[in-house]
């Protein structure tokens, strides 16, 4: 069994185990945007572990402890017939098979103690890898905060470390297994006791074409951990504890500081995820509130858009009834009429601009001569005439010549 939190290389070492001639399902999870080199793990089973994890309220993404007191017994022995018929459809016959999913780290009690009642020996191979890595690549593959990253990770870690201390068991870095597949194979072989049915000889060529260091997007040492608030304390001290496993798998030490720290995270876990859901919820608020006021503006935005497609259509309209006015004939007929009305207008305004009067007295000769201007014209011999020289009966009684 590959006991493993998601992204931390559990898909790589059961490739290797595969190679080595552990049996996979018959149906596994291919490659997909998340893992372009296969997931190596049955389909079929992980959709059960989705059903299961959804029937009690939680989901892979969930970093609470999954209590498996709350599944009645009569429910519990149906899963665990589900589990046995799932595992020989699977896997027929094979007498060394390969069960992957990161979910099983969840409720891993239940799934050993099913296989156990079928006599099936379970032995247990625990990927680690830099929490700052596995962080990073939830948060980029699904979105996830950093923060619930971690959570998940501590949560995963410390459930299959504890479930798997009476179990034959070997811990590997992913880190490690880049570095240096072989090593790390043979260092899980001790552990393990197994005899595989092919070497490491056998299958040196495929490994290594599988693997490679572009297969690790995240890079991240020790140090960034410390550096990291977000790292410091539980995340820092179980990831050391852990390494200290990779060497030594029966270290006291780390397994004190595991349950140490397993117990804090239980004790804190309620009142983290009851703060955790309400920064979630004022968050969905937001973006709700945000959603609406993107909506109204859209809608505003949509609106205008209409009102200016009526202005261009009746600008359309107005251009199209412009052009048939100014190309008929009774246009080209009233074409010398314009142009006199035009001048007149001109004449108006210069004899305006021109007079020496002040503002007052201008307004009332411009007003005058719109009036007067043919009349006025016609008798200084078409010139225009200068108000101050005009004949006293040529102004109206309100205006005085000698303004």
């Amino acid at each position: 069994m590959v006991l493993g939190m998601h992204r931390s290389g559990t898909s790589a070492v059961a490739r290797i185990l595969n190679l080595l001639g552990a049996a996979l399902p018959k149906n596994i999870m291919g490659a997909n945007l998340g893992n372009d080199s296969g997931h190596w793990e049955p389909k079929k089973l992980v959709d059960f572990h989705d059903q299961i994890l959804a029937e009690f309220g939680s989901d892979w993404s969930d970093w609470q402890s999954f209590d498996l007191t709350r599944i009645p017994y009569a429910r519990r022995q149906a899963l665990a017939a589900e589990i046995v018929a799932l595992l020989n459809a699977e896997y027929a016959d094979a007498q060394l098979m390969l069960v992957k999913d990161p979910r099983l780290c969840r409720f891993a009690p239940f799934f050993i103690e099913t296989l156990a009642n079928e006599t099936i020996e379970t032995c247990v191979i625990l990927p680690i890898r830099n929490p700052l890595e596995v962080t990073a690549s939830l948060m980029q593959r699904d979105g996830m905060l950093q923060a619930d990253a971690a959570l998940l990770w501590l949560r995963h870690i410390l459930d299959a470390e504890a479930t798997t201390r009476k179990l034959p068991r070997a811990f590997v870095t992913y880190a490690g297994l880049l570095a240096d597949w072989k090593q790390s194979v043979r260092r899980v072989t001790e552990c393990l006791a197994i005899d595989w049915p092919n070497s490491i000889e056998d299958i040196d060529d495929q490994v290594t074409n599988y693997l490679s260091s572009a297969h690790r997007h995240h890079a991240h040492s020790a140090i960034d951990i410390i550096q990291d608030p977000m790292m410091r304390g539980w995340i820092a001290d179980a990831y050391d504890a852990l390494l200290e496993l990779v060497s030594n798998p029966a270290s006291k030490t780390a397994m004190v500081d595991l349950d140490r720290i397993r117990s804090e995270f239980d004790r804190a876990t309620p009142i983290i995820h009851h703060h955790s859901s309400q920064v979630r919820r004022r968050g969905e608020q937001k973006i709700e509130m945000l959603a609406t006021q993107l909506a109204e503006r859209d809608e505003r935005l949509k609106d205008n858009a209409a009102k200016l497609s009526l202005i261009t259509h009746q600008l359309a309209e107005a251009e199209t009834e412009i052009h048939d006015m100014k190309t008929s004939v009774s246009w080209k007929l009233t074409a010398p009429l314009r142009g006199l009305i035009q001048g007149v207008a001109h004449i108006a305004r210069a004899a305006y601009l021109a007079l020496p009067f002040d503002t007052g007295t201008k307004v009332r000769h411009h007003q005058f001569l719109l009036r007067h201007f043919p009349r006025l014209l016609r008798d200084s011999g078409g010139t225009i005439p200068d108000p101050s020289q005009l004949p006293a009966e040529h102004l109206p009684p309100h205006i005085n010549k000698d303004e």
